[in-house]
C-alpha cells in the first residue's frame, strides 16, 4: 500500500461514503439525470411538458433489477444503454409518447459523467464530516 493510499483509506473506505457509490446509488444517479434532462428540455420547449411526469415517475432505482442491468452492461460495454432501455420500457407502459423522449439528445457519456457528479456532490458532506 502506498503512503497516499494509507492517507485516504479511512475516508475512501468508510461505509457512509461508500454508500454514495453503491450500485443502487449509481443507478439512481443515472435515473436522476434522465428525469432532470426531461424536465430541462420541457422547460425550454424541446419535448412536450406532459412527458416529464411519466419519465420522472419511472426514474426510481427500486423499480429495476440492478443485477440484470449489470449483466446487460457487461454485454453492451456501458451501463447507460441498459438503464435507458429499461427506463424507456417502463415509461412506455404508461405513456408511449413520453417514452419517445427518454434520453432525448443525450449521450451515454453525458449520463455517466453527470450521474457521477451527482454522486460526488452527495458524498461531499459525508467526507467533510469525517475529516473532523
Amino acid at each position: 500500500m502506498t503512503h497516499g493510499a494509507r492517507l485516504h483509506a479511512r475516508v475512501l473506505g468508510d461505509a457512509d461514503v461508500a454508500a454514495h457509490f453503491s450500485g443502487r446509488a449509481q443507478l439512481q444517479a443515472m435515473l436522476d439525470v434522465e428525469a432532470a434532462l426531461a424536465a430541462a428540455e420541457a422547460q425550454v420547449g424541446v419535448i412536450p411538458p406532459r412527458c416529464v411526469a411519466p419519465i420522472r415517475a419511472a426514474a426510481r432505482a427500486e423499480l429495476y433489477d440492478r443485477v440484470r442491468i449489470a449483466v446487460e452492461a457487461t454485454e453492451t460495454g456501458n451501463p447507460v444503454i441498459p438503464v435507458v432501455r429499461h427506463l424507456t420500457a417502463r415509461v412506455e407502459e404508461s405513456d408511449a409518447e413520453a417514452a419517445r423522449f427518454v434520453h432525448w439528445g443525450a449521450t451515454s457519456q453525458d449520463v455517466l459523467d453527470t450521474g457521477l457528479v451527482l454522486q460526488l456532490r452527495a458524498a461531499v458532506p459525508t467526507v467533510i464530516d469525517h475529516l473532523d
